[in-house]
């Protein structure tokens, strides 16, 4: 609290330290066994001075792209994350401080909305509709599938949705690329009111899944999440997939030791899109 409160004089520094106290603050939870995921997005004090600081310092378009820009860039980052057991924890609390963050900042006006979906569509699109496709699936290509990147994009996905409940999303996301979009109008006042993404569902799941001890049978698990959530016609893909819709689209099956542990994974569903 006392560094965000001191961005006064430096208002850049808030964005330049953010990373580092994400990591930072998912590696103190971490040692912390009686704090369970998603208990940390549920407490508002934790995020209070970033939340101020963010409202009443980066008052300058350019600052608050930086800020932004810095904390889509820490979510990008959860993909490249390696699959270990002494990680996993660390990841998933990374995840929940970088999207309760962007989930609790006061933005302000289309322009931010719209960066953070045009960031969000790119994300989905290059590193996630490749694993969705028939032909990866068919190759069996999820190699690249990791616990960081779908904690990533699920989050991602859904925090995107629930926006789309509250503004024209898909008009923000297709605006946001044309060099003219001045972005200046405010948000709506219930776009301020929504209440905040449920993420401990997922984070609870996603911990679940990686308990699987062989990589196959994580890996499946993984990908299941992703396709379960991720719709391939989404707005958020702009029309890039050309295959079938997605209720219509193959599904990997999972083995059988998958199935075995299912029961033992917490049933809850992920977040969907909040009333309006």
């Amino acid at each position: 609290r006392r560094k965000a409160a001191g961005v006064g004089s430096s208002p850049d520094g808030l964005a330049n330290r953010l990373s580092g106290g994400i990591r930072a603050g998912a590696a103190l939870l971490a040692k912390q066994e009686g704090v369970a995921l998603g208990v940390a997005s549920g407490d508002r004090w934790r995020f209070a001075a970033l939340c101020e600081a963010y409202a009443e310092h980066l008052e300058a378009r350019q600052l608050r792209e930086h800020f932004l820009d810095t904390l889509l860039g820490e979510v990008r980052s959860l993909g490249t994350e390696p699959d270990t057991a002494a990680s996993t924890r660390e990841v998933l609390l990374r995840a929940e401080l970088a999207f309760s963050i962007l989930g609790k900042i006061p933005l302000k006006t289309e322009a931010e909305v719209g960066r953070v979906l045009r960031a969000a569509s790119q994300f989905l699109v290059l590193k996630v509709l490749p694993l969705l496709s028939q032909d990866a699936q068919q190759s069996g290509g999820l190699h690249g599938i990791s616990l960081g990147l779908t904690a990533a994009s699920v989050l991602l996905y859904s925090t995107c949705e629930q926006w789309a409940s509250y503004v024209d999303a898909p008009h923000l996301l297709q605006a946001a690329d044309r060099p003219d979009f001045a972005g200046d109008q405010p948000l709506p006042a219930a776009f301020s009111r929504r209440p905040p993404l449920e993420l401990a569902a997922s984070l609870k799941e996603l911990a679940a899944v990686a308990s699987h001890d062989k990589a196959a049978d994580r890996e499946s698990a993984l990908f299941a999440m992703l396709t379960e959530t991720i719709q391939l016609n989404s707005w958020l893909l702009r029309g890039q997939h050309q295959g079938q819709p997605a209720g219509s689209r193959r599904r990997r099956q999972p083995t059988a030791a998958a199935a075995g542990s299912s029961a033992a994974a917490p049933t809850s569903k992920r977040p969907r899109r909040a009333p309006a």
